[in-house]
């Protein structure tokens, strides 16, 4: 079951989500359509919290490598020279 997007939008990771993804990309918006894996990625970034691989991620979040590469491009995630992701410290 999803969340209605306005429901979604009182979560803080997805407000950080939204913020991050506008100062990437000013005028975005999140839609209905966006949510469920905007969703996934917060649930997935909130599980892991030393760090975690592509195939971690695919297992336990559901999260595809185009989704990781995004977070990494809004950097929302850090790709590590051992082909580890982390997240930013402050997030």
């Amino acid at each position: 079951m999803t969340l209605p997007l306005q429901e979604a939008l009182d979560f803080d990771a997805v407000k950080l989500f939204l913020r991050r993804a506008e100062r990437a990309r000013p005028g975005f918006t999140l839609t209905e359509e966006m949510l469920p894996p905007v969703a996934e990625s917060c649930r997935q970034l909130a599980t892991f919290h030393a760090g975690f691989t592509r195939d971690a991620a695919r297992e336990v979040a559901g999260v595809s490598p185009l989704i990781l590469v995004s977070l990494v491009d809004k950097s929302l995630l850090r790709l590590g020279d051992t082909g580890r992701y982390d997240r930013h410290p402050l997030l």
